[in-house]
């Protein structure tokens, strides 16, 4: 006995009236602004790299010069398939592929939002002209 009280009694706690609704609410709200921010994220990504055309990129990246691509992974030329309707690339030497951000992200070194800004500037730029 400790205190007067059994040890093995255990304390009973009580949540207050109402503080299960406030947290439930607080918890939907966060919920749904995370939601909305990560769709605004994902159109925001999107709209990126359908922004810029794939041989524009490969231009204003230098690795497209004298009708010889070059793989900014192998460095091998002519060896990368284009599909611009889906934004992607494929080298044939080293088996690499993905989008325009990929292709960024690798060939700068950047992060994946740096490289998200990056194809955002360059979409700019070439509206603007």
């Amino acid at each position: 006995m400790r205190n007067g009280k059994p040890e093995n009694q255990k304390k009973s706690y009580r949540k207050p009236a109402g503080n299960a609704s406030q947290k439930s609410q607080a918890a939907r709200i966060r919920s749904e602004s995370a939601l909305k921010a990560s769709r605004t994220r994902k159109e925001r990504r999107e709209k990126a790299i359908s922004g810029v055309s794939l041989p524009d990129l490969l231009s204003h990246l230098g690795l497209h010069k004298d009708n010889v691509t070059l793989c900014p992974f192998c460095n091998s030329g002519n060896s990368i398939a284009l599909r611009p309707e889906a934004y992607e690339f494929r080298c044939e030497a080293c088996r690499t592929c993905g989008d325009s951000l990929k292709l960024v992200r690798k060939a700068l070194g950047l992060t994946n939002w740096k490289a998200v800004a990056f194809l955002e500037e360059l979409a700019g730029k070439q509206g603007a002209e």
